[in-house]
């Protein structure tokens, strides 16, 4: 069975600093969370504004092809 504790660190570590990971991880220990629970919520929360600029990039793409494109 692999270890998922050090999976985890190193996934942490791969995304934020030590120091940071390292809050992170406190943080969640606090809460009685898993750190995943914790980034999880994260994308969660700021899924709605990631995908209004993709779409607003997107059209803005749409839009300069179209200019090109006359």
């Amino acid at each position: 069975m692999p270890n998922v504790r050090a999976a985890n660190k190193v996934k942490i570590g791969a995304w934020v600093d030590r120091l940071d990971a390292a809050n992170l991880r406190q943080f969640a220990a606090s809460q009685g969370l898993h750190v995943s629970t914790l980034i999880e919520a994260a994308v969660m929360k700021s899924l709605p504004m990631i995908l209004a600029e993709a779409a607003c990039s997107l059209t803005q793409d749409q839009g300069q092809l179209i200019a090109s494109a006359k």
